[in-house]
């Protein structure tokens, strides 16, 4: 689920050929909104697609930020809300929504504690020698910035590619 959320955001705000400029606003949003669902999917299945979502994210905000002349670059503040809104809205769906059952069924806190606190102490178990999670947390937050101080010069099949290479390692 997470390649093919990236092969959407790559189709969408990558690939702007002349002829798919002319596919419309709704048809962006959709399939941000179905990115959005995809990577909620594959958050189900392994926390750690979270950060994928997370290097999706940064892209998403560095598209709005470049200026170029890509069909995402030409919409207005309130039509870039409503694109961010879907991929995240798509994001939170699957969550919010086995979270819902779970209420229902008076089981929420046992599917909390297995679900997402049991996996953030897996998450921080991850000790690279000598560099801890928060260690990597500000190298990543560095690389972010490096790339967004420099995301004129670089291509945009790069910047998605790194991003999504330096949030999942």
């Amino acid at each position: 689920p997470t390649t093919a959320a990236m092969l959407l955001l790559y189709k969408v705000g990558i690939i702007a050929k002349p002829a798919c400029r002319q596919a419309g606003r709704e048809s962006i949003q959709r399939n941000y909104l179905l990115a959005g669902i995809l990577f909620s999917l594959a958050f189900l299945f392994k926390i750690p697609a979270g950060f994928s979502f997370a290097a999706a994210v940064i892209f998403l905000v560095f598209e709005f930020l470049q200026g170029s002349t890509l069909r995402i670059s030409r919409l207005n503040l309130h039509q870039k809300g409503l694109i961010f809104l879907s991929l995240v809205g798509g994001f939170s769906f699957l969550p919010l929504l086995t979270i819902i059952y779970f209420w229902g069924q008076g089981t929420l806190p046992l599917y909390w504690q297995a679900t997402f606190k049991q996996n953030v102490g897996y998450l921080s178990s991850w000790q690279g020698g000598s560099v801890g999670l928060t260690q990597r947390g500000l190298i990543l937050l560095a690389i972010a910035g490096g790339l967004f101080l420099g995301r004129k010069h670089f291509s945009r099949i790069f910047l998605l590619t790194i991003l999504w290479f330096f949030f999942d390692l």
